[in-house]
């Protein structure tokens, strides 16, 4: 079942944005009725919202409940967007990218299917992306270093962490914090945007792009090691540590979702996070 091919069946135009409640509304009247008729369902929209995801899933019939969680480097993302014949609008892309929250078993899947499509003419490495961090400035109070030196200095103030922690007795453990830490704000030089009246500069969406181009550019883990489970554990603490700037019913709202354990590592990452402001 496919959100544009309803748009088309339904209003004549695939490109309709006028109508997504009703799109969505048969979708899922469809999506109910052929699982109940035995059938399996493959429900194909971008879904890069966590709570329609989460409402969705928990209104399914008793069944097998599996994300496949497709991502590209946001270069070949325009490219390919270029050369189709329907094309979307260029700002619509970068505010879904600065908008996709990572799945999470907690939402109800049973299982998570990480696919990192990748095409070495339209490839950042990871390292490049972080070298160009670093050269970006906050020019916010906030921050006195720039937004690449935050990152490493965040490291730093993890090891710390660390070493006053149980973690430090869990090698795999202590991966993910220190990638988490190093790796948190990695996409704030593309989200940077400037407010000529107040004099600072903002960030908006920069943990969503940052947990996207972590797994993207680092081959959903692979890099540095890391299991499926790992790599996606580590996207979700990027994803969700500017939770904490939204007030402590978010952050108690996450990590009762999440569990106790995602609990004590997002504080941690929290903690290391303003230790290096």
């Amino acid at each position: 079942l496919s959100s544009d091919n309803i748009r088309e069946e339904v209003f004549n135009d695939v490109n309709d944005q006028a109508h997504n409640s009703e799109v969505f509304s048969i979708m899922k009247a469809r999506t109910l009725d052929a699982l109940k008729n035995g059938h399996d369902v493959i429900y194909n929209a971008t879904n890069i919202n966590a709570k329609k995801r989460m409402a969705l899933l928990s209104q399914l019939p008793k069944c097998r409940k599996i994300a496949y969680l497709m991502l590209a480097d946001i270069d070949l993302v325009f490219y390919n967007n270029e050369i189709r014949t329907r094309n979307v609008p260029e700002y619509v892309i970068y505010k879904m990218y600065k908008s996709f929250q990572m799945p999470h078993s907690s939402e109800g899947f049973d299982d998570i299917i990480l696919s990192i499509y990748e095409n070495p003419a339209y490839f950042t490495p990871l390292e490049l992306e972080s070298s160009l961090n670093i050269m970006c400035e906050h020019d916010n109070p906030h921050h006195t270093l720039s937004c690449g030196e935050h990152c490493k200095q965040t490291e730093i103030e993890m090891i710390n962490l660390i070493r006053d922690s149980y973690y430090m007795y869990d090698k795999d453990y202590c991966t993910i914090l220190l990638l988490a830490a190093r790796y948190h704000d990695l996409c704030k030089y593309k989200c940077k945007t400037f407010d000529k009246e107040k004099g600072i500069a903002h960030f908006y969406g920069h943990e969503y792009a940052s947990a996207y181009d972590f797994l993207t550019l680092s081959g959903g883990g692979e890099m540095f090691g890391l299991t499926k489970n790992e790599a996606l554990l580590v996207a979700n603490l990027i994803n969700d540590h500017m939770s904490y700037f939204s007030g402590d019913s978010r952050v108690e709202k996450i990590c009762k979702q999440k569990g106790s354990v995602y609990k004590e590592l997002l504080n941690m990452l929290h903690t290391a996070d303003v230790n290096a402001h």
